[in-house]
């Protein structure tokens, strides 16, 4: 099943691939920082990694943010999008690729960047 969650601007489109539980179904937070992710570009395994990549665990890119926004006089808002960075490293991408982030039972996300 594909969904589209948001679009990415001028530069492509993201697919939800395989529907992400509701959140009372995603892993305790120390599960987190040790769940796989694999990255692929066009089909090809370009990295793989775990949430520990990203500042030690995702929730403390996730309270840099809110701290960072707060100092501001700024919030997050219900339905917000918040990436927490990459846990499989960088890789260059071009126009008509097609990245997808597989994060096994919790699911996938596309990305189709523009021609």
């Amino acid at each position: 099943m594909r969904s589209s969650v948001g679009a990415c601007g001028a530069m492509g489109h993201v697919r939800e691939v395989q529907p992400f539980p509701r959140p009372a179904a995603l892993p305790p937070a120390s599960d987190i920082v040790q769940w796989p992710v694999n990255m692929t570009i066009n089909g090809v395994e370009k990295g793989a990694g775990t949430g520990s990549r990203a500042l030690g665990d995702p929730l403390n890119v996730l309270l840099w943010l809110v701290n960072h926004l707060l100092a501001r006089s700024m919030g997050l808002r219900a339905g917000d999008i918040v990436s927490t960075g990459t846990c499989t490293g960088l890789d260059s991408v071009h126009p008509g690729d097609v990245a997808r982030a597989d994060f096994g039972t919790l699911g996938a996300v596309e990305i189709e960047f523009k021609q």
